[in-house]
């Protein structure tokens, strides 16, 4: 078992889906499954928790918050957070990306954009387990010409699966709301364990693939692009900015659903991918390599303790010496700040009024604003930056949670 490394992070790793039950999973849970395992492995401690129906707070324990962004956020989230927008960047609104610390995205251009919106963000695109999907998982009885996995839902009618298996290439469709009628015999069954799908993937010629209209706008490119190629099969996909640069000569692509069959039938003809395409996809675009980039993001994050300047009297923190004694315990920087909240009042100041020697009136008004009020402050936040700059750990209660 791998142990946690000097300096690395407790990581609370929040999921856009609920917890699994028996007829329901979500892919949402093998993405953080894959993740938290890759996190661990580099010697983080990783908390993996599930979306709520109810308003809770999952993630009180200390540590960080990674919240993946899917089709739906987390709730509550009141202390500072990163995020990962992998899909459905359109429904995160503008105050779910501000209260982020940081915003992960795997989309390039999206992450341009919050940049110039003036929001700490980088790109960091989807990825493949590389435990799950490789050329050796290959099996003989799984062997298909044309494979297709994907439920045919509402909004999502999966055309180029549609039209492909209208042209009479002999292929097999898995997933959900398919009927005789629109996958023209070709669908064989509904669903395809997690822990199997890579050997599906390795065993088929060709894997077609398509993206929602909103992840084909903003240029998110689907896990099962780096899995498919992962795998060692021909990967054929819709036409999209997402794709990235480096493998992008590996694709066959299409431009609109009815250039599906034709470039299915381009990647038949075209020679078994090199073994090395593979190699690399699983070594540079895996969740080992996406886990190394965020830690090495969350380490560049956390502060430094560095002597106190000579002359500066840090407010509420001059008697407490606390910057030339280094870092305190959380327990400790909790007490501390959670006193200098409640010591604080709005507005505090002397007023004082008189007449002088000479007979002329005088008056002198002394005026302090809390810093928990002024500019409209949130003073939970102000107590958890506070905790956070004592510390280095985020408090493992909200300040309204306390018991005075």
């Amino acid at each position: 078992m791998m142990t946690q490394r000097m300096g690395l992070p407790t990581i609370n790793l929040l999921l856009p889906c609920s917890k699994p039950e028996r007829d329901k999973i979500w892919g949402d849970h093998y993405f953080g499954q894959s993740l938290a395992r890759a996190l661990r492995q580099l010697g983080a401690t990783v908390r993996v928790k599930y979306r709520q129906k109810s308003v809770a707070l999952p993630h009180l324990g200390q540590g960080i918050d990674l919240v993946i962004r899917g089709k739906r956020g987390h709730r509550s989230l009141w202390r500072p957070h990163y995020l990962w927008i992998i899909s459905n960047y359109e429904h995160v609104s503008d105050a779910e990306l501000r209260r982020a610390k940081h915003v992960f995205t795997a989309s390039e251009p999206h992450a341009q954009d919050l940049r110039a919106r003036g929001l700490s963000a980088s790109f960091l695109p989807q990825c493949t387990d590389r435990d799950v999907f490789s050329p050796e998982h290959a099996r003989d009885d799984l062997a298909q010409q044309v494979l297709f996995v994907g439920n045919r839902r509402g909004g999502f009618a999966r055309d180029a699966a549609v039209a492909t298996a209208a042209s009479g290439v002999p292929m097999a469709i898995w997933g959900t709301g398919w009927d005789a009628d629109l996958s023209h015999g070709a669908h064989v069954g509904n669903h395809i364990p997690n822990d199997q799908l890579g050997a599906y993937y390795a065993s088929a010629a060709v894997v077609l693939n398509d993206h929602q209209s909103q992840m084909e706008r903003g240029c998110f490119a689907s896990n099962r692009v780096y899995d498919v190629l992962a795998s060692g099969a021909r990967l054929v996909t819709d036409c999209m900015a997402g794709i990235p640069a480096d493998l992008r000569d590996v694709v066959f692509s299409y431009d609109g659903v009815q250039q599906a069959p034709d470039a299915v039938q381009h990647a038949l003809a075209a020679p078994k991918p090199d073994c090395d395409v593979a190699a690399y996809v699983r070594e540079h675009h895996s969740f080992h390599n996406r886990a190394g980039q965020i830690l090495q993001k969350l380490q560049a994050d956390r502060p430094q303790s560095s002597p106190a300047r000579s002359g500066v009297l840090m407010s509420g923190l001059a008697a407490l010496s606390l910057s030339a004694c280094g870092p305190v315990t959380v327990a400790q920087a909790e007490r501390i700040c959670a006193q200098r909240m409640v010591n604080t009042s709005p507005i505090r100041g002397e007023a004082l009024m008189g007449i002088n020697q000479d007979g002329k009136v005088i008056h002198d008004i002394d005026m302090n604003v809390s810093l928990s009020t002024r500019m409209g402050y949130d003073s939970n936040a102000l107590y958890t930056r506070c905790v956070y700059d004592r510390s280095g750990e985020f408090p493992t209660q909200p300040l309204y949670s306390r018991q005075n």
